[in-house]
């Protein structure tokens, strides 16, 4: 599944690229956005795979708000001037679509964007120990806040490591991964079942959900 935000300051295109997102299988809207300050709290907030970005909008334009990102997911630029295209593309963009925008052609980038995403990684790197451990994401079972260390838990092993919550919420995909509690993650394959504020997992742990990870919880597992 591709996760995706669309961000365009005029109605008609972002309805336009909407569609088409509900149109083509594999494609999940996240949000859609009339402008890049909307974007960059959006950007924050879900975290997607891809970002279909105008590049001329009031205030903050296209281009300068992947500059704005510390981080940006994947760029496929929209507009309706050519002239842009290559200062899209020297921002290392996924791909550049001239409005009006066809079906076919916005399949095709799809088609770029699932290659692309094919390429990341599908193993967690971990360092401790003094060794670099390579899990892959379906033996992670969840990662757990244990004082001052994160304590994954694996399959056939536990592995404490010096890292923050944050970095795994932003390394492990959002596909297979949920947080549930701000010292917990689980990777949704384990869920067993959910009875009242408690996730009971396959190997019979029991994670707590915590309050603001309700709506998250119940949005990405119910």
């Amino acid at each position: 599944m591709i996760r995706c935000l669309i961000v365009d300051d005029e109605p008609l295109a972002r309805e336009i690229l909407e569609q088409y997102v509900a149109d083509t299988p594999g494609m999940q809207l996240l949000h859609s956005c009339s402008g890049a300050m909307q974007a960059i709290q959006a950007v924050r907030e879900h975290k997607p795979d891809v970002l279909f970005l105008d590049i001329q909008m009031p205030r903050l334009s296209g281009v300068d708000l992947v500059k704005m990102l510390p981080d940006p997911p994947l760029i496929v630029f929209t507009t309706a001037y050519p002239d842009y295209a290559v200062e899209g593309f020297n921002l290392q963009a996924a791909d550049y679509l001239l409005k009006p925008i066809s079906f076919e052609r916005f399949l095709k980038t799809v088609h770029r964007l699932e290659t692309m995403l094919q390429k990341t990684p599908e193993r967690l790197l971990l360092r401790a120990d003094k060794k670099i451990w390579s899990v892959p994401y379906p033996d992670v079972l969840c990662v757990e806040a244990g004082g001052d260390y994160m304590v994954v838990h694996c399959t056939d092993k536990r592995i404490l490591v010096n890292e923050r919550m944050k970095h795994f919420e932003e390394t492990l995909p959002a596909a297979l991964f949920v947080r549930v509690h701000k010292s917990w993650i689980i990777n949704k394959a384990y869920l067993a079942y959910i009875e009242g504020n408690t996730i009971s997992l396959t190997d019979g742990k029991s994670v707590p959900i915590g309050k603001t990870y309700r709506g998250e919880v119940e949005e990405k597992l119910l």
